[in-house]
């Protein structure tokens, strides 16, 4: 049903009615062992595998999309993609339903057996073994539902659109704070980047570069600075640290005779050192007012993240922090007439300016564009400093 709904080679919205490509199933199945894959590799690199990711995976092939040819080459595509278990439905491939649907055709038991034997044959050609017969006298019984993966993100995001409606940026507040509340049970994707594998990937940078390289993409992020406790993508005495430490030294020793050339800046501010919690977003003036009374521990006001980085919304921008700051800033809803108002306890203010590379066309020096990043800056400490 969800191949069918949203996730079909065909990139396109189909009832459970068999309309999809074929492949789908097994292209779907393939991406769920590579993902599984990766959650194996990441967890080997933060300091060894705790658990064998690659868990069984029991895959739909629905009427078999045609007679006992198509159920032979759909089993062999699911074997190729790790598939452990097929099941096949005994309905006409050419009228088949879900089976919550009316107008299904069933076929003849003779028919139904010639596919269930096309597909057993498929998996011996394969190599794979019979298993259902020993996890049936084991006592497993096999029970699931087709659509919790469907309801779960439909209602999950409805409720949070919902919400954000009527109460801006506490919404997803609320959501990130029910996210750290779940990490006791083994919750991990609060850390997003690690989730997906930048750590991993940064250490087969530094293992190709035998350095550690400039261009390595988790260790000064966002995510690493707010996470500082159990959540750093690997662990600073594991043996690949420890490893590249070795090969460092050199360069260690390096940049401590460069920094006798910095100054000794102060260190951050205590109110920023928490940002576990932090919404960032453009500088309108409902989306300031709601961002920083979202309940998070900081909003980082971003002049690229605007939808369009006009001169107006850049300077209409300024002006709002400038009002924020003050706690002046208020905003009516032209159409509902609903007033918003700074709360007495506000987000942490923090501002991001345009990347460097961007040039501010309103604003020269020696006849070329200024850096819309220094502009940005300028104009911020100009107004509030």
């Amino acid at each position: 049903w969800q191949v069918a709904a949203d996730g079909n080679t065909a990139g396109s919205m189909y009832p459970d009615q068999s309309l999809y490509p074929s492949n789908s199933g097994p292209e779907l199945a393939r991406r769920i062992n590579k993902t599984l894959e990766r959650a194996s590799q990441i967890e080997n690199s933060e300091g060894g595998t705790k658990r064998d990711w690659f868990v069984p995976i029991v895959a739909d092939a629905e009427a078999g999309f045609g007679g006992p040819l198509n159920c032979f080459e759909i089993m062999n595509a699911y074997i190729e993609a790790g598939a452990a278990a097929v099941h096949f439905e005994d309905q006409l491939a050419a009228e088949k339903k879900c089976g919550h649907l009316s107008g299904k055709v069933l076929i003849p038991n003779s028919a139904h057996l010639r596919n269930l034997n096309a597909g057993r044959l498929a998996a011996d050609v394969c190599g794979v073994p019979t298993v259902i017969n020993e996890l049936g006298a084991m006592g497993y019984k096999f029970q699931f539902i087709t659509l919790a993966g469907f309801h779960s993100l439909n209602f999950g995001m409805f409720e949070l659109a919902r919400k954000y409606k009527d109460r801006g940026m506490a919404a997803y507040s609320e959501l990130q704070q029910a996210e750290f509340e779940a990490e006791k049970h083994g919750y991990t994707a609060v850390r997003h980047q690690r989730e997906v594998g930048t750590g991993y990937f940064d250490l087969v940078t530094m293992a190709a570069a035998r350095e550690k390289p400039s261009t390595i993409a988790l260790t000064k992020s966002t995510e690493a600075k707010q996470f500082q406790e159990n959540t750093q993508s690997v662990p600073g005495d594991s043996p690949s640290v420890r490893s590249q430490a070795t090969i460092n030294q050199p360069y260690a020793r390096r940049i401590q005779h460069l920094n006798l050339f910095y100054r000794n800046f102060s260190g951050t501010p205590k109110d920023l050192q928490d940002r576990r919690v932090e919404i960032t977003g453009p500088c309108d003036r409902k989306m300031v007012i709601n961002a920083l009374n979202s309940g998070a521990k900081t909003y980082m006001a971003d002049f690229e993240d605007s939808t369009t980085p006009t001169w107006r919304n850049l300077i209409e921008g300024q002006k709002n922090l400038f009002d924020a700051i003050r706690g002046e800033i208020s905003y009516q809803d032209p159409q509902t007439r609903k007033q918003y108002e700074l709360n007495s306890k506000p987000a942490v203010l923090m501002v991001r300016p345009r990347g460097w590379h961007l040039p501010e066309l309103h604003v020269k020096v020696d006849s070329e564009p200024m850096s819309g990043s220094i502009f940005d800056f300028d104009v911020y400490v100009f107004n509030n400093a």
